[in-house]
């Protein structure tokens, strides 16, 4: 009955399936109420409170900070806004106002720095000018140191000259 054309045929014969029974008792302990595979499958409570922990940390890791602090005020908040059903609208007239005000400090601000870079570049072309003014006048200065050092030579050398030819003078009138 081993030979596998045996098999074969038993394998495609139809045979009455034996069924299983309906309610297996799983771990089950002495004086608790036995679990079904339906039960034993479903997630316990701890379970649960995991995975809306794991789905809800993200959200507050990025939320928290925002709080700045406030964790009590903000849950209180949260809580408010859900036990609210129509809140009124918000007036937004102050922001809108600070909002302009901003704005014309801004472009007043921007006007200013407008002006003070026209300032600072005028500055600094009229300190370009004064460097190259100020080399200028080094070079005619140092021009003219040297001409004043050839004239007193040339003073020295011609006041050599006369007292060499006064000496010889007076020599020869003695």
């Amino acid at each position: 009955m081993s030979d596998p054309e045996h098999l074969e045929a038993e394998a495609q014969s139809p045979r009455a399936e034996i069924p299983a029974p309906a309610e297996a008792p799983l771990n089950r302990a002495p004086g608790k109420p036995s679990k079904t595979a339906a039960q034993a499958d479903a997630p316990t409570g701890l379970q649960r409170a995991a995975v809306v922990a794991r789905t809800v940390l993200p959200l507050a890791q990025k939320l928290l900070p925002l709080l700045d602090g406030n964790v009590v005020g903000a849950l209180v908040n949260l809580i408010a806004s859900g036990a609210v059903a129509a809140t009124p609208p918000a007036d937004l007239e102050p922001v809108e106002h600070a909002l302009a005000a901003l704005k014309v400090e801004n472009r007043e601000l921007r006007s200013q720095a407008e002006e003070q870079g026209r300032t600072l570049k005028q500055f600094a072309g009229e300190l370009t000018r004064l460097r190259d003014e100020a080399e200028h006048r080094e070079r005619d200065l140092a021009a003219l140191r040297r001409r004043l050092s050839t004239a007193t030579w040339v003073g020295l050398v011609l006041l050599a000259i006369s007292i060499v030819l006064g000496f010889l003078l007076l020599l020869h009138k003695a």
